[in-house]
């Protein structure tokens, strides 16, 4: 009895240290943050540098001037794929050369074949004949499964049919007007509306800047289009700023964004959002919009 105890203790305290892992590894995914940066500008060279860093693990930086110049540390360690890129390139050209062996080897064999072919022949018409009437004839099996199709495919056309016929445009009508007087409408664009400012707030950077410098070939064009953005200059002004170069066409400038996003920020306004009773019923009418029983009666909503 006290082996069996300690086998079980044993295999207990795998089991929780198992679910103990599992247990860290989501609160390490909800709660840990992901970290970004990117600093790019364009003037006359393109330079910059591009900084991701996912739950302290994985960190990879990017510099935008050099290319093939990406650095990959995991838990610290630094992570080289140019020696698999050479490893793989050389592994292309020896399976190429050895392809090109094997076309001259194929060759040079059926060559040899059609020269023996000409000095020797051979009379296999009665058992070709004799294959061909066997692969002629049908199996048992093989007809079950030919009509198994054919039914299956009977009753799909049938399917298509009625779905086509279900709904007219007059009852697609009539059903979306439903939808748009039902009670759960406003409720559930409030909450959308709720959901989508939540979600805002967790994704908006920390810091976000932006200079834009554009020229096209008619100056009078490049006037008309920034008489257009002032329209939305107080929702970008605070961000950075558009200007026009009215004497050559160019397209410049420089962008800085820096921030943070958890998981958790994201996920526990949609628990929120699916607990709203008026939004799971209106969700429900969205999906069986359109639905109907197999007599032609619409179906419970």
């Amino acid at each position: 009895m006290t082996i069996l105890g300690l086998i079980l203790k044993i295999i207990l305290w795998i089991l929780g240290g198992l679910v103990g892992c599992l247990f860290i590894l989501i609160l390490g995914i909800l709660f840990l943050p992901i970290i970004y940066e990117m600093e790019v500008a364009k003037w006359d060279t393109l330079r910059g540098n591009i900084k991701l860093n996912v739950f302290y693990i994985l960190k990879i930086h990017y510099d935008v001037s050099i290319p093939d110049a990406m650095e990959i540390k995991l838990l610290g360690f630094k992570l080289n794929f140019s020696s698999k890129s050479n490893h793989t390139k050389e592994k292309a050209l020896t399976s190429n050369k050895q392809a090109k062996q094997a076309k001259k080897n194929t060759s040079k064999s059926s060559k040899q074949e059609n020269t023996k072919s000409e000095f020797v022949t051979y009379d296999c018409s009665d058992k070709k004949e004799d294959v061909i009437a066997q692969q002629k004839q049908p199996q048992g099996k093989e007809i079950k499964k030919a009509t198994k199709k054919q039914i299956k495919n009977k009753q799909n056309k049938k399917n298509v049919e009625q779905s086509d016929k279900s709904l007219g445009p007059y009852e697609i009508w009539v059903r979306v007007k439903e939808l748009w007087q039902d009670e759960s409408r406003k409720p559930f664009f409030k909450a959308c509306q709720k959901l989508l400012i939540r979600w805002w707030y967790a994704l908006k950077p920390k810091t976000l800047y932006f200079q834009i410098v554009f020229g096209l070939e008619d100056p009078a064009e490049t006037g008309i289009w920034l008489a257009k953005l002032m329209a939305f200059y107080p929702l970008y002004a605070p961000y950075g700023q558009i200007q026009g170069n009215f004497n050559e066409a160019l397209l410049q400038g420089s962008i800085q964004i820096n921030g943070k996003i958890r998981l958790i920020k994201l996920l526990y306004p949609i628990l929120g959002f699916i607990k709203n009773k008026e939004v799971r019923r209106m969700i429900k009418n969205i999906v069986n919009f359109g639905k109907d029983d197999r007599d032609g009666i619409k179906t419970q909503q």
